[in-house]
């Protein structure tokens, strides 16, 4: 789960059974497949190195996972299973339904954590998502970075974003040639959103208290 937050994701696709010899259990290896895949950051199959900085990384990364034990601090751990439960939907064809309910459930992620029900008027998901991200972002080690799309201010990206959202959570499809234009294409669109998600995910282990206080905003 703590390598879900970081750049290179970690799988382990063995399973593990009490068998009395070594035999059987290798026999049960090959069963399972490939004992253990990286990814990266966007969850595609790559040559990647697990070097001691990447370990180093996911240690860490876990060490603070294991500090939120806390009643007010559920939310976000609840969050990052969410985030954690879509790993296997990160894998899909283009056009696809399963594109759209990844996207949906990386939306969620992302207003789970910093976003309350709206209320009226300038309480709107959007209007939330656009200035707190605006302010996150100044905050992130890395941050954001919006050039995957065409030219744009970040506010004008978040409301074509919401408004793709829209759509297809209504059963619709996006026009990438219409408004939706500069967000360029699916992949775009998902790539970008799984990296917003886990560069929240990752602040908020390191300002639990900061990020559960600007969702109640």
């Amino acid at each position: 789960m703590a390598s879900h937050l970081t750049h290179v994701e970690l799988r382990c696709d063995r399973f593990f059974i009490n068998l009395p010899t070594p035999e059987r259990m290798e026999a049960a290896g090959q069963l399972s497949g490939n004992p253990l895949c990286v990814f990266s950051l966007f969850g595609l199959p790559q040559p990647l190195r697990l070097d001691k900085a990447v370990l180093e990384d996911i240690r860490q990364t876990g060490e603070s996972l294991a500090k939120l034990d806390t009643e007010r601090h559920k939310p976000i751990r609840a969050t990052i299973e969410m985030n954690y439960s879509l790993a296997d939907m990160g894998f899909f064809d283009q056009g696809s339904g399963e594109v759209r309910l990844f996207v949906l459930g990386l939306f969620g992620v992302i207003e789970s954590l910093i976003t309350h029900s709206p209320k009226a008027g300038h309480d709107s998901l959007t209007h939330q998502i656009k200035t707190k991200m605006n302010l996150l972002n100044r905050r992130f080690d890395e941050p954001l970075d919006y050039s995957c799309f065409d030219d744009g201010p970040p506010d004008t990206l978040w409301s074509r974003l919401y408004s793709y959202r829209s759509a297809i959570a209504h059963g619709g499809q996006a026009d990438f040639g219409g408004k939706h234009q500069v967000l360029k294409d699916e992949r775009t669109v998902t790539t970008f959103l799984r990296y917003t998600a886990k560069a929240l995910l990752r602040y908020a282990l390191r300002e639990p208290d900061l990020v559960l206080d600007l969702r109640a905003c």
